[in-house]
């Protein structure tokens, strides 16, 4: 474990609450759908929403998952600018992927009835078999259902044509956030970002939908070209970030070439989904809190001014 993640480790919870507000919509689905509905009606930004939870344990916990997410379903209605991203293991895959498989195909019954589109998020590796499989298996029956393939992994290359041959999948390509082995895993940056260039090319000549998710604007300006290069109409592609990272000028330039970009809005019903997911945030990006300590000190250095301002002097 490195210094940056032990010291984020033992980071006191109110501060990660602090610092994860802005990434977070809220503690329930009316306040996510609320910041759907907002991002689009003013920016013109998809969403896509996440209840926050992993690695549950107990069945009637995961039928509480699954109750949610039926409720979002329901909720999610005719708004085409959302769509919903889930854990496996919030649908019981760390006990049963069988089970997890048939909690899925409730989800995935009533959403493709719905033509609500639902992302397989990808977790750390000892799930990357498993979480593929399903894809696998599930996508046939289910054209709206996605999933993840993380640019850090070298086997990413090899599962492209080894799970998803004969699919047209709808994939997120992303660099991933769960630290892995140098055995299995890229250490440096540059290495999962060439890395990710060259596998968002792959998917494309696979016939594949991506949506290339980073904030890495340099990145994306090349993934962008790419497509440009390769002829990839719009349709086949978006570029996805997280709520609360600050990029709204590239959003907005990429949105004005009729390229949709999505955000990734989680939601939580619990503080301690809410913690874990902050803090693996934390991890990947310690900037994260660094814009939101200097967001913090200049309203309170703004209400500071305010209280404080001398009258105007009479003439």
């Amino acid at each position: 474990m490195s210094l940056r993640t032990r010291l984020i480790q033992m980071t006191p919870r109110f501060l990660v609450r602090i610092f994860a507000g802005p990434y977070i919509a809220g503690n329930s689905l009316a306040m996510a759908l609320a910041k759907a509905d907002t991002l689009f009606q003013n920016q013109g930004l998809h969403s896509t929403l996440d209840l926050l939870g992993e690695g549950i344990q107990h069945e009637k916990d995961i039928d509480h998952e699954i109750q949610q997410y039926l409720e979002a379903i329901d909720a999610i209605g005719d708004r085409t600018y959302i769509t919903l991203s889930l854990k496996p293991t919030q649908m019981g895959l760390a006990m049963d992927p069988a089970l997890c498989q048939r909690n899925l195909e409730r989800l995935l019954e009533k959403a493709t009835s719905r033509c609500i589109p639902i992302t397989l998020d990808m977790e750390e590796s000892r799930y990357t078999d498993a979480t593929l499989e399903l894809y696998r298996t599930l996508r046939p029956k289910h054209p709206y259902l996605g999933t993840v393939l993380q640019s850090r992994l070298f086997r990413t290359k090899n599962d492209i044509p080894r799970y998803l041959d004969g699919l047209q999948a709808h994939i997120r390509l992303c660099l991933g956030i769960y630290p892995e082995p140098p055995e299995i895993a890229f250490q440096q940056k540059t290495e999962m970002k060439e890395n990710f260039y060259q596998r968002l090319g792959q998917l494309w000549d696979a016939g594949h939908f991506v949506a290339i998710a980073t904030h890495d604007e340099a990145l994306i300006a090349r993934c962008l070209q790419l497509a440009k290069d390769k002829h990839i109409p719009p349709e086949r592609y978006e570029v996805q970030m997280l709520l609360g990272v600050p990029r709204s000028a590239i959003q907005q330039q990429i949105t004005q070439q009729g390229i949709p970009v999505r955000l990734y809005v989680p939601y939580a019903t619990t503080w301690d989904h809410a913690y874990a997911y902050a803090k693996r945030r934390l991890v990947e990006n310690p900037q994260m809190a660094l814009y939101v300590a200097r967001n913090i000190l200049r309203q309170f250095f703004g209400l500071f001014r305010t209280k404080t301002a001398l009258p105007p002097r009479s003439s």
